[in-house]
């Protein structure tokens, strides 16, 4: 709605947009218009003739867990979390996608994903960023071996591979 006020000046930010869509951008202030940023949770803004000042009024109070007293207890409760936020997340009555770009946390939730859909005989996408074959600069590595042992292990993915040359800005 703010972008619908006649003083509003702005545009679509194509580049976010994109960088959203293959999961490379973490800019949680960020919003899909250049020039507008997202208020943040536990903060309010305060605009008179002075300026605008953001305030924060809420910060977590973190406590120290002691539920768990080995670290296999912690691992399993982790993976029992993960199965669980994932099945709550991918209750869809289409297909489920999922940016898969080799790492651990894409890895493991593509995983977790794949193996609750093939209970029910069903299949996932997932889309990957990938740096072309003849790509070759120091320091720049790509994650395909790693998305291919993804794919090798679970054999209800479909996946769809985006190779950089091919990213339009």
């Amino acid at each position: 709605s703010i972008v619908t006020l006649p003083f509003v000046k702005t545009e679509v930010d194509h580049l976010l947009l994109r960088d959203e869509a293959i999961g490379i951008c973490d800019t949680p202030k960020k919003t899909a218009w250049k020039n507008i940023n997202r208020l943040l949770a536990s903060k309010y803004l305060h605009i008179d003739n002075s300026g605008v000042v953001v305030f924060q009024y809420w910060n977590l109070k973190i406590k120290r867990n002691t539920t768990f007293k080995t670290e296999e207890d912690w691992a399993k409760a982790l993976k029992n979390l993960l199965e669980k936020v994932i099945s709550d997340h991918t209750r869809v009555l289409k297909g489920v996608g999922i940016p898969l770009s080799g790492g651990l946390d894409s890895s493991s939730i593509a995983c977790i994903a794949a193996r609750q859909f093939a209970e029910r005989n069903k299949r996932i996408v997932t889309a990957s960023s990938v740096l072309d074959k003849n790509f070759s600069e120091p320091g720049v590595t790509d994650e395909l071996e790693y998305i291919k042992e993804v794919l090798k292990q679970e054999k209800n993915i479909d996946a769809l591979f985006v190779y950089h040359s091919e990213l339009k800005l």
